[in-house]
Parts: structure tokens; C-alpha cells; sequence
């Protein structure tokens, strides 16, 4: 099986008590396909990703793309996959600053 090609990889973001946007797709013509790794760079100590929501830019508002409090284990991983249409973004919170990381990789792109 071949290795999906990034198209795009922008920093990661620090995923805090307070939630942060970890990627938006600024886009106006162009819908996105991004996987989103969130991983605990903590060497010690377990750690939760209080939410992951996906934001849709069309009124109509937000949900949970994994669940609630979902642990991420030191030293491992959280990867989630979604389709982002222009203006949508993705925004999560941890139950402890400076222990997980979102990287997000583009893998797909197509005109809308």
C-alpha cells in the first residue's frame, strides 16, 4: 500500500486547559482533507483530550469528533481524519498544558 502524500504541514499547536483552534481552512475554493495527530510529548504522565470539536462555518455550529476525556497515553497518540470545507476548523482542549501537541497534515484537496 502507498503512503498517503502530505500536500501540507503547518507547525503544530500546543493543545491547552483553555482550547485552542488547531487548524482552519482558510480557503475560499478549496475543500481539505487533514489528518490531525495529537500526541502526548509528555514523558511521564498520561493526559486527555478534553474535546476535539469540528467547527463548521455554516451556521450549523459544532460537534465532538472523538469522545469526551480521551486519554492519550505518554509518549502516544490521538489521530483523527476530517473534511473541511472553507471556514471550518477544528478546535480541542487538554486536561493539562504543555502535554499534548497537534500536528496537522493536509492529505487531500479538491475544488468546491
Amino acid at each position: 500500500m502507498a503512503a498517503t502524500p502530505i500536500l501540507e504541514a503547518p507547525a503544530g499547536v500546543a493543545v491547552t486547559t483553555a482550547g485552542v483552534t488547531v487548524y482552519t481552512n482558510a480557503s475560499v475554493d478549496r475543500r481539505k482533507i487533514v489528518r490531525v495527530a495529537f500526541v502526548n510529548i509528555d514523558g511521564v504522565n498520561d493526559a486527555a483530550l478534553s474535546y476535539c470539536r469540528f467547527v463548521d462555518a455554516a451556521p450549523s455550529g459544532s460537534f465532538g469528533i472523538l469522545p469526551v476525556n480521551s486519554k492519550v497515553a505518554k509518549l502516544d497518540g490521538l489521530f483523527v481524519t476530517k473534511t473541511l470545507d472553507p471556514g471550518d476548523s477544528i478546535t480541542a482542549a487538554a486536561s493539562v498544558n504543555g502535554d499534548i501537541e497537534a500536528t496537522v497534515e493536509i492529505i487531500g484537496s479538491e475544488a468546491v
